[in-house]
């Protein structure tokens, strides 16, 4: 009927804090997958081909369930089952699922707060080791971050702090923006923060107050819903095509290029979390760059707000803070 894209099964499958009964193996996983896929390889009930999502629509995507963090032994594990016992010997899944939180002390919720930055828990660096090997060994799989995501009660482990002159839900809005950023310059397909809704912000337990709006009931949008409606209208239809080297290394500048246009998106900002800022940061422009804008991320506007730049000598010079600034050009080399 070509109503389902995708469907997944499970979810955290390594959940380890439930004990075995709760927990599948990658071996056990990947069994489970393969018999989700097609029945594995349509040898259940017959061979009669009844079985499976390939069965149900050859055009569904089937989604592993999502991992508690970045474990990339998992996928190996499941991927040495399926060479074994699959007569095709195809990885059974099309999408490959994580979860990644940035924990104080790097993985677990018991450390206490508060959470760290995207930049401190290496998001980039630790994505871009999974699409690196999806890259080699599995390059028709896609790869999802499907939970991520910082609370705002300030007495949850997985609260942002405040910092300097923002406070908590600026600082969570800057936060997701900015790991939406990495997992884009990692080859990420997908990203999904978690959730929409906050279950209670004033639940100090992780997760109840992570969301863009506020509980049912309410559903008031944060300074976060703001920010990343902002990112997702200027970046759609824009891909990562690299990083500008910054004069300050400091600065973070990465390049989003139209896949329509001739536009991009120079995307700057400070990767500290100390709330520095720093003035007159060149971007190098295209010699053909005739027109660019700069859009700041703004509470209350949907689409930011935004001012015309001089350029001079194809560059335009820029104050950069901790929170990301959107120049687009005409033109992007």
């Amino acid at each position: 009927m070509g109503v389902i894209k995708y469907i997944e099964d499970w979810n955290e499958q390594d959940k380890s804090w439930q004990g075995k009964d709760a927990q599948f193996s990658p071996e056990e996983y990947a069994a489970m997958a393969s018999a989700d896929y097609d029945g594995h390889c349509n040898t259940m009930t017959g061979g009669n081909g009844t079985f499976g999502a390939k069965n149900a629509d050859p055009n569904i995507k089937y989604v592993m369930g999502g991992l508690v963090d970045l474990d990339l032994d998992y996928v190996k594990r499941m991927k040495i089952w399926f060479e074994a016992n699959r007569k095709d010997k195809k990885f059974a899944t099309d999408v490959i699922n994580f979860h990644v939180y940035a924990w104080k002390d790097g993985n677990s919720w018991q450390g206490g707060g508060p959470a760290v930055s995207p930049e401190a828990a290496l998001f980039r660096q630790r994505a871009e080791e999974i699409t690196s090997y999806r890259d080699k060994n599995l390059p028709n799989v896609e790869v999802w971050i499907s939970e991520f995501g910082w609370d705002t009660n300030p007495k949850s482990p997985l609260c942002v702090p405040a910092i300097g002159s923002f406070d908590l839900q600026e600082v969570q809005g800057i936060w997701l923006v900015r790991a939406y950023l990495a997992f884009a310059a990692a080859g990420v397909d997908r990203a999904q923060m978690f959730s929409l809704r906050d279950g209670d912000p004033n639940d100090a337990t992780w997760f109840s107050s992570s969301g863009l709006i506020g509980p049912k009931g309410n559903f008031s949008p944060k300074k976060s819903w703001y920010y990343v409606y902002t990112m997702k209208t200027l970046l759609t239809n824009m891909k990562f095509i690299g990083e500008q080297k910054s004069e300050n290394s400091d600065v973070l500048i990465y390049k989003f290029k139209n896949l329509k246009t001739s536009e991009g998106i120079y995307v700057a900002w400070a990767k500290t979390s100390k709330g520095n800022s720093f003035n007159n940061i060149p971007i190098n422009l295209s010699p053909n760059a005739k027109t660019v804008v700069q859009t700041n991320l703004t509470d209350g506007r949907i689409d930011g707000s935004g001012s015309n730049l001089t350029i001079l000598n194809s560059k335009v010079l820029v104050n950069v803070s901790e929170k990301p600034i959107f120049v687009k050009t005409d033109v992007m080399q």
